[in-house]
């Protein structure tokens, strides 16, 4: 597994594995480091969905609530609508946080999949993400 070198330079950080094929430049503070704030917080986030998912459940089967219900119902159609429109302003937001692409792709891959097969959706989300481009390019331009 070939090791990355990190040199600061010029306010720059150079990647670079021993056979010298990967290189990026990020900022200096965009350098991974340990932090074990983040090693607890993410299980504790983790282990609360995951209870609150079951509870939700519990509420939906056998108490049959309605509420319960409509949340759960809400909470699906909230995930079917909001990935795919969540789709423009993360390309806005990846390339303003230097995101790399293999990231961004691979987190819309299943998108991606399924607009390949509906030329309707593969076509909507193209005029989606140049839609929400124009509005950045025009809200960048008012500051």
């Amino acid at each position: 597994m070939p090791y990355r070198q990190f040199t600061a330079r010029d306010g720059q950080v150079e990647s670079q594995s021993s056979t010298g094929r990967f290189r990026t430049d990020l900022p200096v503070d965009c350098i991974a480091e340990y932090d074990p704030a983040v090693t607890a917080v993410l299980p504790a986030l983790a282990c609360a969905f995951a209870a609150s998912c079951v509870w939700l459940t519990v509420r939906i089967i056998n108490r049959r609530e309605r509420w319960a219900k409509c949340a759960g119902a809400g909470l699906v159609l909230l995930a079917l609508v909001g990935y795919p429109l969540s789709i423009g302003p993360a390309a806005i937001w990846a390339t303003e946080h230097r995101v790399a692409a293999a990231d961004f792709t691979r987190f819309y891959s299943p998108l991606r999949a399924v607009a390949n097969e509906f030329v309707l959706l593969d076509e909507f989300l193209d005029w989606y993400t140049d839609l929400c481009w124009i509005c950045w390019a025009a809200f960048a331009a008012t500051d």
